[in-house]
C-alpha cells in the first residue's frame, strides 16, 4: 500500500461542459479536482488551501482569468507560487503570451487536445513537487 499523497487540480472554467470533460481526463491520471465556475468563488477559496496545480480560462465571468493570475502573484501569499496553466479559446496576441508566460503560467489553447493539457499539468506538478532552490529559501 502506497502512502502517496493525491495531486490536487482546481478547475476555474465558466463552461460546466469543459470543466466536467477536464474532470473526467484527469480522474483517469489519478489527480483530485475541484471545479470553479467563477474567479471570485476561486479566490476565496485559496485563501484557504492551495493546490498543486491550477487550470484557469482567460475568460471567466466578472474577474478575468488573467486578473486572477497577477493577483495570485502580486500578493506574495501561498499561491504565489501556485504553478497555473492559462487556457484560452481566444487568439492571443504575442505581447498577451508574453504577459502570462512573464507571470510564471502555461498556456493550453482551446479547444484542448487531451496529450497538451495533459503535459502541461504533468510539467507543472512536477514543478510544484521539486525541491525549492537554495537561492528562492534564502
Amino acid at each position: 500500500m502506497s502512502d502517496a499523497r493525491v495531486p490536487q487540480l482546481w478547475i476555474c472554467d465558466a463552461d460546466p461542459a469543459n470543466a466536467r470533460w477536464l474532470e473526467a481526463l484527469f480522474a483517469f491520471e489519478s489527480i483530485e479536482t475541484r471545479r470553479f465556475e467563477e474567479a471570485d468563488a476561486l479566490l476565496e477559496a485559496l485563501g484557504l488551501q492551495v493546490p498543486d496545480v491550477l487550470l484557469i480560462d482567460l475568460l471567466l465571468p466578472g474577474v478575468s482569468g488573467l486578473s486572477v493570475l497577477e493577483r495570485l502573484r502580486e500578493e506574495g501569499r501561498a499561491a504565489a507560487r501556485l504553478p497555473v496553466v492559462v487556457t484560452s479559446a481566444a487568439r492571443l496576441a504575442p505581447h498577451e503570451r508574453a504577459r502570462i508566460r512573464g507571470l510564471g503560467a502555461a498556456i493550453a489553447a482551446k479547444p484542448l487536445q487531451p496529450d497538451e493539457v495533459l503535459r502541461r499539468v504533468r510539467y507543472a506538478l512536477a514543478r510544484a513537487s521539486a525541491p525549492a532552490r537554495e537561492e528562492e529559501v534564502l
